[in-house]
This record gives structure tokens, sequence and C-alpha cells, in this order.
């Protein structure tokens, strides 16, 4: 949160200049009960079902829920919401800020494009 407070703080201020009013609709087109399949879906167009499923088959049982969180919360929460598309929200990923998942981003900004 600290990397990305002033830039919130400007965002803002441009967004009320231009007469935006704030705080922005919301964007979830999930809820609970619908974002691990919704999520799931995402995360396997993205990165393949295959690569998703060996994700998966190769957690041991007590890691699972780090998949499920991934596949739930990260595409499920985020990936699904609308404004941005999936090829943007790739692209935006894999600029910087997660350096060590890079490559995963741009496989998937790659796979999101073409």
């Amino acid at each position: 949160m600290a990397r990305v407070f002033d830039f919130l703080h400007v965002t803002n201020d441009v967004l009320r200049e231009r007469g935006i009013a704030l705080p922005l609709e919301g964007q979830s087109t999930t809820s609970p009960e619908t974002r691990m399949d919704q999520g799931l879906a995402v995360q396997k167009q993205i990165v393949g079902d295959a690569a998703v499923d060996a994700m998966y088959a190769n957690a041991p049982v007590d890691e699972q829920h780090i998949q499920r969180f991934l596949s739930g919360n990260c595409f499920g929460d985020h990936y699904t919401r609308t404004g941005i598309d999936v090829p943007v929200r790739e692209m935006l990923a894999a600029l910087g800020g997660a350096d060590a998942q890079v490559r995963g981003h741009v496989s998937g900004a790659l796979s999101a494009c073409f």
C-alpha cells in the first residue's frame, strides 16, 4: 500500500478535476458464491487448462488452499471485474511490482492478446 498511496491520491484528484464522482461504482461481477468458478475459468483462459490443472494436481494437500485463493481471489475477484479487459490487465500486471511472476504474466498477456 505504501508504494501506491501517493498515486491513489493523485488519481482521485485527477478524477475529481474531470468531474468524475467518487467513489467509483463497483466493478465486481462475482459474489463469494461464484468467484471461485468464474476465477478458475479466467485463470484457465489466461494460463491454460493444463497448466492450472497441473498446479492443483502438484500442490500438496496442505497447500491446496493457496491454489483456491489464487483462483478465487486473484482471478475471481480481480480479473473478472469490468473496466479493463483481460489483455490490458495482463499487460499492466507484467509492467512491474510482481517481478517474480513477470514470466507468467507476460505469457498470460500473450495468450490473452493472440
